[in-house]
């Protein structure tokens, strides 16, 4: 099973070797990678040792290619991203920016959800509401 992740406004492939990429920004860092697992509810991740990211911070979520803020329209707190399996079938992922937030949720185009992580029950009724156009 191949899979890929894409940003949802330019296109572009996130997906690099067994690494999903993203510019990331947050308070007292102006810029900076962060590599994220491809598996869903896996949540491991790489950045440089010169990033201090503490437990429970937002991070922002951007395409390393054309800069667009991953962050779901209307719920700040959540960033999406498209993704493709085998070149057919595509979701959209959603996870918490928020760090050691272990919640993913992989929604169909026709709405069905698929949650991941300890804390997926947190979002699930935002979720409700069809923010994903």
């Amino acid at each position: 099973m191949k899979t890929n992740f894409f940003c949802p406004k330019c296109q572009g492939y996130l997906s690099v070797a067994d690494k999903v990429v993203f510019a990331i920004k947050k308070k007292g860092l102006d810029g900076g990678l962060l590599l994220l697992s491809p598996n869903l509810g896996e949540y491991t991740y790489e950045y440089h040792p010169s990033i201090e990211l503490i437990e429970g911070e937002e991070i922002d979520f951007f395409c390393p290619m054309c800069g667009y803020d991953l962050t779901l329209e209307g719920v700040k707190k959540l960033a999406r991203v498209k993704m493709q399996i085998d070149d057919k079938e595509t979701f959209w992922v959603v996870f918490s920016k928020k760090k050691g937030e272990r919640c993913t949720y992989k929604i169909s185009d026709g709405g069905e959800k698929e949650s991941f992580g300890e804390h997926s029950g947190l979002n699930i009724d935002i979720l409700s509401i069809n923010l994903l156009k």
